[in-house]
């Protein structure tokens, strides 16, 4: 082969697999999104909990 051939096949390659690369960060999006949803509840939780405790340690320490 020469190198113009190679060339194009290259090309063609390439373009394939950009193809191919962006459908699949297409398709992962929702499935990233949910877990992200997920991770950011509850980290949300874990924030009220800990807000909730200092409240509850504030008002021992009132009371003493």
């Amino acid at each position: 082969m020469d190198k113009k051939k190679i060339s194009e096949n290259a090309e063609k390659i390439l373009d394939f697999a950009k193809r191919e690369s962006e459908s699949a960060i297409e398709a992962s999006k929702p499935i990233a999104k949910k877990w992200l949803g997920k991770l950011s509840d509850k980290l949300v939780e874990i924030g009220e909990k800990g807000q909730q405790a200092v409240s509850d340690s504030d008002n021992n320490e009132d009371q003493k």
